[in-house]
């Protein structure tokens, strides 16, 4: 008798698990299947010269990681540079605003390898695809940013 009570136990157990999984399958497809919007501020700069430029930074071997963010004229990048490249930040700064040139020869371009502007600009660069900055408030925070880039001497 506990047997045949053993037996629907683990049947029961066993259909329920098929049936919570397909019911997950079909919530993914149906994910899958729908288009996926985004909302594009036209209030804000457009922010494909950053893109492009966080790509040319990160490509070089002597930075882990990077944010950057443009206005009509300026670019701004900030960059993490690896451990062993600490003693030679000027000469890598260099670099970077060299490249940064020879790609956007129309912008300005203004470089740190500073923790805190590079923790500025990611926090910038949410709120912006959030789209939680206009163009007037990303001027307002990258003047303060520019501020803190030539304070940090």
């Amino acid at each position: 008798m506990s047997g045949v009570i053993i037996t629907k136990f683990f049947f029961s157990i066993l259909l329920f698990a098929v049936i919570v999984g397909c019911g997950n399958e079909q919530k993914k497809e149906t994910a899958k299947n729908e288009p996926r919007l985004t909302t594009v501020s036209s209030d804000s700069f457009n922010q494909l010269p950053s893109q492009n430029a966080e790509k040319q930074i990160v490509s070089l071997e002597e930075v882990t990681a990077a944010k950057a963010v443009n206005s009509d004229k300026e670019l701004y990048v900030a960059a993490t540079p690896q451990h062993h490249e600490r003693f030679q930040l000027d000469r890598l700064k260099k670099k970077m605003k060299q490249k940064m040139n020879d790609v956007y020869p129309n912008l300005k371009s203004y470089i740190s390898v500073d923790k805190k502007i590079f923790m500025e600009m990611e926090q910038l660069k949410n709120d912006i695809k959030r789209g939680k900055a206009d163009k007037k408030t990303i001027e307002k925070k990258l003047k303060k940013i520019k501020l803190d880039m030539n304070s940090d001497t």
